[in-house]
């Protein structure tokens, strides 16, 4: 809807949309307006497409439209298929700056749009990640990181000239980091999918690593972003392997053995590694390595922090939004235990964990409100009964991130993880996986 501004009644811009669409975000002289509105062209095809009501991490791709008063619109991207996203308008109305992602590469560009000439001008881009940003008359004011530099404050002009303004980890300077490369791989099903390797700064051809791997579900967007604790344990000279996953309705633990081990076989076959992998998640990637280790023995050994084992439990929290997660959120059960008993036996680790051989490592927090404390405890006790070798860490006051309530807690996590993979992947006695 629209209303004059001289007054009067208000009169439908357009009676519907066939895409979804984004706030509108006007001008301030009031002439015009911007908004994002859904492109259907434009598709993932490393996430599966899953039915009307359940989740999924697939976010339409988006066209940035720029509409006058009077209802004509101009559809500013349409030769885009790159994601586009954060319109803001400079403080005078003359121009609309805008962030656009590389689907592929992940390379990110920022845009100035001038309505009044139509000009579309790059402003900065790279393989780096922006931050929201701020418009002012003169350029924008934008965070900026990149893999191996945390993200620091810019001022950037409308040429594309950077000016630094903050240097908020100048104790970092002393360190060499590590930029991840990004290599395809075919998982199970035959779906070519993309994954992060990093490796030690300064790795020789003839050196031989252990690798970390680290698993939730589409990691590669994060290949330009700056993480402080993976480049923790690559300095300690690991590799670090990243695989994305698709996530099929109702075979959630299933599409992990589908994605993950094809990726671990893939990065051995590049000959750079000691034939010791571990494996580690933690909230919905811990639930894939709980059920991972039930399927595999290529991991040397594991940590799972806030793992939910089984689905019954959850489902039956008294918590309504438990029971949605698991049937339509991010667990994708596509129905109750009612529903799918067979289903949740499954795609549920505990029922599986007479099979496990991989040393595990479980951590959680007392205090953690997202997954039940007494999940992690479930599946120690278990695996003691079994005669399986696992450790648990309670944290007293440990929320869900095990890192956000307490700086020593934080620490102790790192340092104990960081010992568990040394013991396993580094230590003389420990097994190569086959």
């Amino acid at each position: 809807m629209s209303v004059p501004i001289e007054g009067g009644p208000a009169a439908p811009w357009r009676e519907s949309f066939a895409q979804s669409t984004s706030e509108p975000i006007w001008s301030s002289d009031g002439t015009r307006f911007a908004a994002l509105v859904a492109d259907p062209a434009v598709s993932d095809p490393e996430i599966e497409p899953v039915r009307p009501g359940m989740y999924t991490i697939a976010q339409p791709f988006m066209d940035l439209y720029v509409v006058s008063a009077d209802g004509a619109a101009r559809n500013v991207t349409s030769g885009f298929d790159d994601q586009v996203s954060d319109p803001v308008w400079a403080p005078d109305g003359s121009a609309v700056y805008f962030r656009a992602v590389n689907n592929t590469t992940y390379d990110e560009t920022l845009y100035k749009y001038t309505p009044a000439d139509q000009q579309l001008q790059r402003v900065t881009q790279g393989r780096a990640s922006y931050g929201r940003f701020a418009a002012t008359n003169r350029g924008i004011v934008v965070p900026i990181e990149d893999a191996t530099h945390p993200d620091d404050l810019w001022f950037v002009d409308g040429s594309g000239n950077r000016s630094r303004i903050t240097d908020l980890n100048p104790q970092l300077a002393r360190f060499t980091f590590s930029a991840p490369e990004m290599f395809w791989y075919y998982n199970a099903d035959g779906d070519r999918l993309g994954a992060l390797l990093y490796k030690p700064a300064g790795l020789r051809p003839a050196d031989k690593v252990p690798v970390i791997t680290w698993v939730y579900e589409k990691m590669t967007p994060a290949i330009h972003r700056f993480n402080a604790r993976d480049q923790m344990f690559i300095s300690h000279g690991y590799a670090m392997l990243m695989p994305n996953v698709k996530i099929k309705v109702g075979q959630t633990a299933d599409s992990y053995e589908t994605c993950v081990v094809p990726a671990v076989d893939a990065t051995r076959a590049m000959g750079f590694t000691t034939g010791r992998f571990g494996l580690w998640g933690h909230s919905f990637g811990a639930y894939a390595t709980s059920n991972l280790i039930t399927r595999t023995n290529i991991f040397a050994a594991a940590v799972s922090g806030a793992t939910p084992p089984e689905l019954f439990r959850n489902w039956a929290s008294g918590r309504d939004r438990d029971s949605r997660n698991i049937e339509t959120g991010q667990a994708r059960m596509g129905g109750s235990p009612f529903e799918y008993p067979e289903r949740y036996l499954s795609q549920s680790a505990f029922f599986h964990l007479d099979k496990v051989n991989t040393p595990v490592l479980i951590l959680h927090g007392e205090k953690d409100l997202t997954i039940l404390f007494g999940e992690g405890e479930m599946m120690f006790y278990a695996l003691r009964q079994l005669g399986k070798t696992a450790e648990f860490v309670a944290y007293a006051n440990g929320d869900h991130s095990l890192s956000r309530h307490s700086r020593a807690d934080a620490l102790d996590v790192n340092r104990r993880i960081l010992a568990w993979f040394d013991r396993y992947l580094k230590s003389a006695e420990a097994p190569k996986t086959p």
